[in-house]
């Protein structure tokens, strides 16, 4: 499972990593699963009403 682990009060995009589920969840940030590893995702999207969406779109 690929997923981004970010800030709930601000949407920034903390962490994305590769885990099985489990792992994932026993974290307990909030998280969302996205389609590929990016290491940029931090620096292109960010988190609006739970969704991953571009930095300048949907804010």
């Amino acid at each position: 499972m690929i997923v981004i682990f970010y800030d709930a009060q601000d949407g920034r995009i903390l962490e994305c990593t590769s885990s099985p589920q489990a792992w994932i969840e026993a974290d307990g940030r909030p998280f969302l699963e996205v389609p590929a590893f990016r290491p940029d995702w931090d620096v292109t999207h960010h988190v609006v009403d739970g969704a991953v969406v571009p930095i300048g779109g949907g804010a």
